[in-house]
């Protein structure tokens, strides 16, 4: 009881849902106000190969949601019933772009709360070929005052306004199958869906250097490509993800081939399995390297790409990934017409947002999850 009671005074605590491509991780998290939050537990369960077509993926993902929160809500750890529950989605079930409205006054004027929700409905109002039926979110995610960005607008001066807005749209499919298996899982409470992307974005306008950046968030199935740059966002899919590049350049299973990337990776390896898979990858790379260079294309027609990579993909294939990003002539689509330069994105990059418990395994793509919610709830 006393436990009870010290949880409730200091903390509260919420179920944070990563819904990947081909897999899905519940984490118990407890929010805390003063230092980063704290994971409880976590568990992610992965799509058997089977489950992975469309046709049965989103009812697949609903069983693995439920079975990573049994595992999660099972946790050892003492902590109070759930008070809210957050379930953050990633590409191919969402899909985002950004809207940027302007607006001038004749004469300095304030600039309040309604003032910026008004352009946020234009915003939402000009946005063309998007699903409203299906739209998971509409936020604000940069808003400028005379042309300087600020954070909190409202009560000040100005006669110009701009606001740029992350629109959102989810398959319906994923979000029904969610919904079914988390109302098992917290019956009492609401789900409040947010998009990956703007999870990253969140995390990137904290991340020294990279509040513009491209960023490169590769799953299982595909991987998404998002600009964003004075708060204009543009995003493309390409149908490129680590099982597509692991089947490419192995012979064997997938996790085998993993194994042997982190190995060549730390030159642990010189068998004629870690040639063979050295020669693949250099086979593989001239397609991957037309792949990403037709993305960056369609990417940079309103203009040059900003130099600054940050990078989201299983830890076993991130150096590679980043090596060949930096080294592709890619130059001709940056701003400086200077290569790529990386950064891998982490859960150590959390660590002020995040912290896990002993014993408590948080990947990187849950630990932005947790981040994003612990930033919301807490500093935003």
């Amino acid at each position: 009881m006393f436990l009870s009671r010290l949880f409730s005074r200091k903390e509260k605590i919420v179920i944070v849902v990563d819904i990947g491509s081909a897999s899905a991780s519940v984490s118990i998290v407890a929010l805390r106000k003063y230092g980063p939050s704290k994971v409880l537990s976590s568990h992610r369960v992965a799509l058997a190969m089977e489950d992975r077509l469309p046709d049965h993926a989103a009812q697949a993902m609903g069983r693995a949601i439920t079975e990573a929160s049994q595992k999660s809500l099972a946790s050892p750890i003492a902590h109070e019933a759930p008070q809210d529950v957050f379930a953050i989605v990633r590409a191919p079930w969402t899909s985002s772009t950004s809207e940027r409205v302007t607006q001038i006054f004749p004469a300095e004027t304030r600039i309040t709360d309604e003032v910026i929700a008004g352009m946020a409905k234009a915003a939402l109002a000009q946005a063309r070929n998007l699903d409203t039926q299906n739209l998971l979110e509409a936020k604000v995610i940069r808003m400028e005052l005379d042309g300087y960005q600020t954070q909190k607008p409202a009560g000040k001066h100005a006669r110009g306004v701009s606001v740029s807005a992350l629109l959102t749209t989810i398959q319906p499919s994923i979000r029904e199958s969610c919904e079914r298996a988390l109302s098992v899982a917290s019956p009492a409470h609401k789900i409040k869906f947010r998009s990956h992307t703007r999870a990253l974005l969140m995390i990137a306008s904290q991340t020294e250097n990279y509040a513009d950046a491209i960023i490169i968030d590769m799953g299982s199935e595909g991987t998404g490509i998002t600009s964003v740059k004075k708060g204009v966002v543009s995003s493309v899919e390409l149908d490129v993800g680590t099982h597509s590049i692991l089947l490419t350049i192995g012979s064997g299973p997938p996790e085998e081939t993993l194994t042997l990337m982190r190995m060549l990776e730390d030159e642990k390896c010189d068998t004629d399995a870690c040639k063979a898979l050295s020669a693949a990858l250099g086979k593989a790379e001239p397609e991957l390297t037309r792949k990403f260079g037709d993305s960056f294309v369609q990417l940079g027609k309103n203009g040059h790409l900003q130099n600054d990579l940050l990078l989201l993909v299983h830890p076993d294939m991130a150096p590679w990934l980043a090596r060949f990003l930096e080294r592709i002539d890619f130059s001709q689509f940056t701003i400086t017409t200077q290569p790529f330069i990386a950064h891998i994105l982490s859960s150590q990059d959390m660590w002020r947002y995040v912290r896990a418990e002993t014993g408590v395994s948080v990947d990187t793509s849950a630990a932005v999850a947790i981040a994003h919610v612990h930033i919301e709830e807490l500093l935003d």
